[in-house]
């Protein structure tokens, strides 16, 4: 099943992602479905460690990035970009401060320097997430999306930090 999610993409332009559906159906009502510490948590990272939302095919299909697949409808739409920053919910640009203007400016990506730098393990609490970002924003160029591409088909196989 196809799972949609507004975003905001280059611009501020609001845009519909597409994903293939790994969680439960009620999981965007956050009260509902997770504990206190989860929401908490949740709203600092825009996820969780050990999502109790997620099913067991939605694991699998995490893990080796399987979910991401319809987003190549959005890559067609000119939406998104192969590679590019995160693409992110409007809650998210609360994180950015003063570099939201210049990671907006960028067209988001199905993968991008983060996603093959610190994938899961990359968090907004640390400024990590941010950092690799705005590195990418700053250093684009033909040659680091090729290289992105082929660390991404490498961390893809391998399973390496998806959650």
């Amino acid at each position: 099943m196809i799972h949609k999610r507004y975003c905001v993409g280059a611009k501020n332009k609001q845009y519909i992602m597409y994903k293939f559906r790994s969680m439960k159906v009620d999981a965007d009502d956050i009260e509902k479905v997770l504990t206190p510490e989860q929401i908490a948590e949740y709203r600092k990272e825009c996820k969780l460690v050990n999502d109790p939302r997620i099913t067991r095919v939605g694991r699998i299909i995490r893990r080796f990035s399987i979910d991401e697949l319809p987003q190549l409808f959005c890559v067609l739409k000119g939406d998104m970009s192969l590679v590019g920053p995160r693409p992110m919910v409007a809650f998210e640009t609360t994180f950015w401060g003063n570099n939201l203007g210049r990671v907006l400016e960028v067209t988001p990506g199905i993968t991008g320097y983060r996603q093959v730098n610190g994938r899961s393990d990359a968090t907004y609490e640390s400024g990590k997430r941010q950092k690799l970002e705005m590195y990418y924003v700053e250093n684009r160029s033909l040659k680091l999306d090729i290289q992105i591409l082929f660390a991404t088909v490498k961390a893809v196989f391998g399973g390496r930090g998806a959650r």
